[in-house]
């Protein structure tokens, strides 16, 4: 505990003034393990298909487990893909985030995105749907910005996430 309160100290003047020791005390692979995203947990993937606007929203939880840096997340894109009998078909293959969320230190936040689905999305998800419920894949990058290190590519893919329509 007191250990790492003086490490957090000692990190905060020199990531300031001398960014090359900085990296060595906290290597980029170590503040990329330090950020976890992953779909939420509870309906992560919904569709609206009956509404006047059909749309799509995901919601990923993104924790900034770094005891030194906050964090900027400065977009990215994400594809879908949705299980049909003849396996996962695109959905969605390169969708851009736009929203641009400050993370502090130790802290979550919630990202959601809503896409408007196009008239021939609409009716493939309508006789995908059928009678079983729907599953899908993303394939998520996330662009992340700190103090420390100006860019950094986040990427991961998740299987089997549930679609609640």
């Amino acid at each position: 505990m007191v250990k790492e309160f003086l490490l957090s100290i000692f990190f905060d003047i020199f990531k300031k003034i001398i960014p090359i020791i900085s990296k060595k005390i906290y290597p980029l692979k170590e503040f990329v393990s330090d950020i976890k995203i992953h779909p939420r947990i509870q309906t992560p993937v919904s569709i609206t298909l009956d509404s006047e606007i059909p749309n799509i929203s995901i919601w990923f939880e993104i924790e900034n487990n770094s005891s030194y840096l906050d964090i900027l997340l400065a977009g990215g894109v994400f594809s879908l893909w949705v299980k049909d009998d003849r396996g996962y078909q695109p959905l969605f293959k390169q969708e851009s985030i736009k929203e641009r969320l400050y993370i502090k230190s130790k802290k979550e936040h919630e990202l959601h995105c809503t896409i408007e689905l196009k008239q021939s999305q609409l009716e493939y998800l309508k006789k995908s749907r059928g009678s079983k419920e729907l599953t899908s894949n993303i394939n998520l990058t996330i662009y992340i910005e700190s103090l420390l290190y100006k860019f950094v590519e986040w990427e991961k893919s998740f299987e089997n996430i549930y679609c609640k329509v």
